[in-house]
C-alpha cells in the first residue's frame, strides 16, 4: 500500500488542463487534433512484461489494458497521460501482490480524486490484463 500512496502523492490526479491553442501556421495542421493513438506493442518483450517507462513501445498486456479502457469508454486521460494510467495500474498490481485489499485500493484512488467509474475500471482491467495472478481480488 505504501508504493501506491507514494505514487499517488507525486502524481497529479486532477483533470489535465487544455493546452493553449495557437493560430495555425504553415507548419501546423489546420484540422483539429485527433486523440492520441494507442501505444505500439513492443516486439522484444513478452506479452505480460512491464515495459520500461521511457520505451517507445509498450508490452502487449499494457496495450490490451489501454484498449480495454478505451472500449469501455473510460475517460482516464482526465487524470493524466496513457503512461500515467499504465503506471497507476502497475502500482495497483504491485499493491495487491503486497497484500492490499480491493477496498483499500479503491479508497486510495477515490481519495485521490479519481471518479468511481474510472477507479473501478482501472482496478478491474489492471488485474485482468497486467496481473491476472491477483484475480482472486475481484471474486
Amino acid at each position: 500500500m505504501l508504493p501506491l500512496g507514494v505514487f499517488l502523492a507525486v502524481t497529479p490526479v486532477g483533470p489535465v488542463p487544455p493546452s493553449p491553442s495557437s493560430p495555425s501556421s504553415p507548419s501546423s495542421p489546420s484540422s483539429p487534433s485527433s486523440p492520441p493513438s494507442p501505444p505500439v506493442p513492443c516486439t522484444e518483450t513478452l506479452p505480460s512484461e512491464r515495459s520500461a517507462p521511457d520505451a517507445d513501445c509498450w508490452s502487449g498486456s499494457e496495450t490490451n489494458f489501454l484498449k480495454a479502457m478505451d472500449a469501455e469508454g473510460i475517460n482516464y486521460l482526465a487524470y493524466g497521460t496513457d503512461q500515467d494510467i499504465v503506471d497507476l495500474a502497475w502500482t495497483i498490481c504491485d499493491s495487491f501482490s503486497a497484500g492490499t485489499t480491493l477496498e483499500e485500493s479503491a479508497d486510495i484512488l477515490t481519495q485521490s480524486g479519481i471518479d468511481v467509474d474510472t477507479n473501478a475500471m482501472t482496478i478491474f482491467y489492471a488485474v485482468r490484463h497486467l496481473c491476472p495472478e491477483n484475480s482472486y481480488i475481484l471474486e
